[in-house]
């Protein structure tokens, strides 16, 4: 469907901007959301507030997190959504070291058909706090910009 798109708006000859090269969206009350890259399968996304920082790579894959490590636009964040549910096309060890979250969610079903999250990725955040939806159901993150708790369906 984003090719299509692309290719539509190229046909056209309408100007593509990359959201990635503009400023972060202001949300209000000091809350910003920065797009971090573009990718076929999505885009990473930070949102920050005061101390708080969530990436949440939505379709990130290793050549895209590579790309942002070598232009030294991945910074340290509170929590890390791992992008693909875990599977090992994504999630480098580089790239979890340099956001260095203190949680890190994995959103998956429970017996998921592609075995995700992949193995070597548990094995790369072995040591970190993960928290994992077909663990511990629907999960709601809060923060007051200091501090992050969470509540889990179970």
């Amino acid at each position: 469907m984003y090719q299509t798109l692309m290719d539509a708006l190229n046909d056209d000859q309408i100007e593509i901007v990359s959201a990635a090269d503009l400023p972060a969206f202001d949300l209000g009350e000091g809350i910003t959301l920065r797009v971090l890259a573009e990718g076929e399968a999505g885009s990473a996304l930070r949102l920050k507030w005061q101390r708080f920082a969530l990436v949440m790579p939505i379709g990130l894959r290793l050549a895209d997190e590579t790309a942002l490590l070598m232009r030294g636009s991945v910074e340290p964040a509170t929590a890390l959504l791992l992008a693909d549910h875990g599977s090992s096309d994504a999630t480098q060890g580089e790239w979890v070291a340099a956001i260095n979250p203190q949680v890190v969610f994995i959103s998956v079903g429970a017996g998921n058909a592609d075995g995700d999250p992949a193995p070597e990725v548990l094995q790369r955040l072995a040591g970190r706090t993960l928290v994992r939806t077909d663990q511990k159901g629907d999960l709601t993150l809060f923060t007051d910009g200091r501090q992050m708790w969470m509540e889990a369906e179970r």
